[in-house]
């Protein structure tokens, strides 16, 4: 706005003064464009951050349930915290309770 108001005293020309309101208006425009474009950066960026933690959550869950077994059933203990914490049962349950 300041130079706007500088250049309007050395111009009194009409024409000048249409085009500087033009120019004013695509330079407000813009800024309200960019201003725009970062909110929805944001917005991204916080998603991306809760997709993260959702993530680091699972792996977590994942840990508890396998514990600290160095045996060689790691891999079964694995499918089955899977499916149990995916499909909230465990793949042995029936094997047991038959």
């Amino acid at each position: 706005m300041e130079c706007y108001i500088k250049i309007k005293r050395f111009y009194t020309y009409p024409h000048i003064k249409q085009r500087l309101k033009k120019i004013n208006k695509i330079v407000f425009h813009m800024c309200f464009f960019f201003i725009f474009i970062y909110i929805f950066s944001l917005k991204k960026k916080k998603i991306r951050q809760l997709k993260k933690h959702k993530k680091k959550l699972i792996n977590q869950k994942h840990k508890e349930l396998n514990g600290n077994n160095n045996n060689n059933n790691n891999n079964d203990n694995n499918y089955n915290n899977y499916y149990s914490l995916h499909y909230g049962y465990k793949v042995g349950d029936c094997e047991e309770e038959c």
